[in-house]
């Protein structure tokens, strides 16, 4: 990618397939290479690829829902915060349950599911292998 904002075509794949959208809207391209790419999306990057025309209105509404929830205090106080640069994040299994007539995330009753690890962002090894000395880990 230039200075300009600009990118060919193997570099907009690229950033597509890392970017990994749910639904896809095309615009601004000859319909030559606005097909091409759409074409490109639906096989690798995701189903739903739209390239709407001048004046054409498009719906991409989405029928996932987002619920507003209350935290219980019974899941919060088991909560461990990691300190991970200037924010505190946890991982938190749970339910969705009733507390005061407002829906909340409760405890799991059962045994919570296993999970890989999560790594968010680019690691630098140098980074990590200096946070691991600062914690008396030697590391090569």
């Amino acid at each position: 990618m230039d200075f300009e904002g600009r990118s060919d075509g193997r570099s907009l794949k690229s950033i597509l397939s890392h970017v990994a959208p749910l639904k896809l809207v095309l615009v601004h391209g000859s319909a030559e290479a606005t097909e091409h790419l759409k074409q490109h999306c639906a096989k690798h990057v995701c189903p739903h690829v739209y390239a709407p025309q001048i004046e054409e209105t498009i719906d991409v509404t989405s029928d996932l829902c987002a619920y507003k929830v209350q935290l219980s205090e019974r899941l919060m106080s088991n909560v461990l915060f990691k300190k991970l640069g200037e924010y505190e994040i946890a991982w938190v299994d749970a339910e969705v349950g009733k507390t005061n007539g407002m829906r909340s995330l409760l405890p799991l009753t059962s045994t919570p599911p296993t999970h890989n690890s999560v790594l968010v962002g680019d690691l630098k090894l140098a980074d990590f292998k200096q946070f691991l000395a600062g914690k008396g880990i030697q590391a090569s």
